[in-house]
């Protein structure tokens, strides 16, 4: 995919909010829709400093109006991706604030197929403890996840498994 076009005033706020509130403050007071520019892959500020794992930013973004389930180009959420990097207090954090547990990509990957297929299985438990007891998850694995989760994680295996994760392929 071809990167878009970045208006260079996103990288003077996200870093001005990971290392000056106060001036991230005042530019935002100025020009509000700074929250919601994003970079060349359509990560807002707030996405990316989940994904670094900047819990006071993500706080400060969410409290000036950040949207907290934003799509990049690649149809991921920042729970989706911050779930694969097994980021349990960022994911408490967005969850707490609002973020879709459910939310499932064009492509058929879903916060907890994203956690599972990348053995991350304190976070799959965290979310599994979203989910009423007698859900199955089979709904959150519509793609290869499924099976790379089988075949490669036996941990996370262990708590799907009884949740009704199944094999789809021989």
């Amino acid at each position: 995919m071809p990167e878009r076009k970045v208006d260079p005033r996103f990288y003077t706020f996200r870093d001005s909010v990971h290392n000056n509130p106060k001036a991230a403050e005042e530019m935002l007071a100025r020009n509000p829709d700074l929250i919601r520019l994003c970079n060349g892959i359509g990560e807002t500020a707030l996405h990316y400093l989940a994904v670094e794992d900047h819990v006071d930013e993500v706080t400060w973004l969410i409290e000036h109006g950040a949207e907290v389930d934003p799509l990049n180009q690649f149809k991921q959420t920042p729970l989706m991706e911050v779930a694969g990097a097994g980021r349990l207090e960022m994911c408490k954090l967005l969850v707490s604030h609002g973020a879709n547990i459910r939310y499932i990509s064009p492509w058929g990957e879903s916060v907890l197929s994203a956690a599972a297929s990348h053995e991350q299985a304190e976070v799959v438990e965290y979310l599994l403890g979203l989910l009423p007891p007698e859900e199955t998850v089979n709904q959150f694995f519509e793609n290869v996840d499924a099976e790379m989760t089988l075949k490669h994680s036996p941990k996370c295996t262990a708590l799907l498994m009884p949740r009704g994760l199944t094999k789809r392929w021989p």
